[in-house]
């Protein structure tokens, strides 16, 4: 197991010693550490997962319009993940490999967006 983070919610110092021990084999190999309230840490979570289904929703609908213009969608991805800010991973059309667990991830968010105490304007939560 290599994360690229462990995110940590809690609400006492003990919680977090109990999961920092848990976790403390990561801590060793540097993984990074993200030491939060329980709040911020569930909005980590829902909103990176949503991110990648965003993605993989993207290339594939490029994939679509490669089709049609004659575009070389495999050409496409590559340049794009050659871009530092978009990065190569989750950037290959057809990946369906653990979307369907990031189908779920939005619901809460929408949840969240159509509450009346946040009162929010989310428009790619509102697309459909």
């Amino acid at each position: 197991m290599r994360p690229d983070r462990v995110t940590i919610g809690a609400e006492s110092e003990q919680a977090i010693a109990i999961m920092k021990d848990i976790y403390s084999a990561l801590y060793l190999i540097e993984t990074p550490f993200v030491i939060t309230s329980l709040e911020t840490a569930e909005m980590i979570k829902y909103a990176a997962n949503a991110f990648l289904a965003t993605k993989i929703t993207f290339i594939n609908e490029i994939a679509n319009l490669c089709e049609v213009t004659n575009a070389d969608v495999h050409h496409v991805s590559r340049a794009m993940g050659l871009d530092g800010r978009i990065g190569k991973k989750f950037l290959h059309p057809g990946q369906v490999t653990g979307a369907l667990a990031f189908l779920k991830i939005p619901g809460p968010l929408r949840e969240w967006h159509m509450r009346e105490d946040t009162r929010l304007s989310f428009w790619i939560l509102s697309s459909r």
